[in-house]
């Protein structure tokens, strides 16, 4: 699990950062069509995927540590 959550915010960047540039080339240059193809479709399902997963796993520490701090306070 420690492993996700160091990989999975530097997923998150490095997809969400090439989805930028994929989108500033194409509004620059829409004859070259970056954002018709199915790369594009893999990146943009890729960057979402992994933002999920890395919600996914914040929220179950969030979780665990509010049980924890609950446990901690009633004995």
């Amino acid at each position: 699990m420690k492993f996700l959550h160091s990989v999975l915010p530097n997923l998150c960047i490095a997809f969400n950062l090439a989805l930028i540039v994929v989108i500033l080339l194409d509004l620059y240059n829409p004859m070259m069509g970056f954002t018709h193809g199915w790369s594009f479709l893999a990146l943009f399902f890729a960057s979402t995927l992994s933002s999920l997963a890395t919600a996914v796993c914040l929220y179950a520490d969030w979780r665990k540590k509010n049980k924890q701090d609950e446990d901690d306070k009633n004995g």
